[in-house]
């Protein structure tokens, strides 16, 4: 049997394993995951293929990642279980836990069309699904998250997963969802009047936020307001998406914005004095070239190439401090969406530079890094 450090809410994850016998009781435990859906906060990712980027990123806004694709059969996914397990998520932070499967007869009623949806919706045979239990470990902070995984298609699992219990995702992912990509998607789900828009806008509650590789006019959601922009490593090649909200919605928040004094780290062993760390300072967007000093020191802090996480990229500008000197430290273009407790960390883990301010390109970035300052300037 599970540990209590191996359930969430509650759920014995050995229970959606779907064999032989207890069914019913199977059955009851898939029900009772879904219903605690209504207590979590979602990502949702149709067309997903095999992409974990959500995963390392979007933590601090998402407990449960709910991805979906009818292109991927069960051996497609056994085919990257020991890759889940041994390598896929190794210098990310996050820690596999069970992978168990979901009761079958309970996810085809997930995947199957009602009378409602067109004629020529897809209906996936075959539908399965899993759940994975990972920890996602980033600086001090340790967080337990769901990845459901679906055969399914994704406006059908939108209507029969949400619109069906009227709850709905917290974010919804469009990277891979044009019509034909790869030959293989039956719609493309950039249309507000399409297959994905109409359930969204039938259900009661709201996305807060769209995650998109495509602008406007080439997607045509009311979310245009620009929260935060992403890099993200396809495997292929770097992906430069934006996350979007609606334009009265969430106004940025960065814990306490006029805070000028040290902020004392309760879960550091070796504390220091204030005067013996790093002193974080955030820019408000809009950014602007004006705001930088003459001859300001800049050192770019991008998701790009080897640099996947904020702490390589950290570990690098204290180099570059230690063989340059620079005392003040200026960046812009900081794409790391879930690593606030990483640079809280860093700043209590050495006393150079003096100073690193954050020049914040969009909200999203100083919602981010707000609870790591001990600044936030105008």
């Amino acid at each position: 049997m599970p540990n209590e450090a191996d359930t969430l809410d509650g759920i014995d994850p050995h229970r959606y394993v779907d064999e032989a016998g207890e069914e019913v009781a199977k059955q009851a435990a898939l029900n009772k995951l879904v219903e605690s859906l209504r207590r979590r906060r979602i990502f949702f990712y149709p067309a997903c293929g095999f992409d974990w980027n959500p995963l390392q990123r979007f933590t601090h806004l998402c407990d449960d990642f709910v991805y979906c694709d009818y292109r991927m059969t069960a051996d497609d996914f056994s085919n990257r279980k020991e890759s889940i397990r041994n390598g896929v998520f190794t210098g990310v932070g996050l820690e596999v836990g069970d992978i168990c499967n979901l009761h079958t007869e309970a996810v085809m009623d997930l995947a199957t069309p009602d009378a409602e949806q067109a004629d020529d919706f897809p209906n996936v045979g075959g539908a399965w699904g899993k759940i994975i239990n990972l920890t996602r470990h980033i600086g001090n902070v340790q967080r337990k998250i769901r990845l459901l995984y679906f055969r399914a298609e994704g406006a059908t699992l939108y209507r029969n997963l949400f619109n069906k219990r009227f709850i709905a995702p917290r974010m919804v992912c469009f990277k891979q969802c044009l019509d034909g990509f790869g030959g293989e998607n039956w719609s493309t789900f950039l249309r507000w009047d399409g297959p994905l828009g109409r359930p969204v806008w039938d259900n009661r509650g709201r996305p807060q936020f769209v995650v998109s590789a495509y602008d406007p006019p080439h997607y045509d959601w009311p979310w245009s307001r620009v929260w935060q922009h992403h890099n993200w490593d396809s495997g292929y090649n770097i992906t430069h998406l934006k996350s979007y909200v609606l334009l009265h919605e969430l106004p940025a928040s960065a814990g306490t914005p006029e805070r000028c004094n040290g902020v004392i780290a309760h879960d550091v062993k070796t504390m220091h004095p204030i005067g013996e760390r790093t002193i974080i300072r955030l820019k408000r967007p809009p950014h602007s070239a004006a705001n930088l000093p003459d001859g300001a020191r800049i050192v770019p802090l991008r998701r790009e190439g080897r640099v996947q996480t904020l702490d390589t990229g950290l570990r690098e500008l204290r180099e570059t401090w230690v063989r340059d000197g620079t005392q003040d430290v200026h960046s812009i273009g900081c794409h790391f969406e879930d690593e606030a407790p990483t640079l809280y960390a860093w700043k209590w883990s050495g006393s150079q530079p003096k100073t690193l301010t954050i020049h914040c390109e969009t909200e999203g970035d100083l919602a981010c890094y707000g609870p790591a300052a001990d600044e936030v300037l105008d």
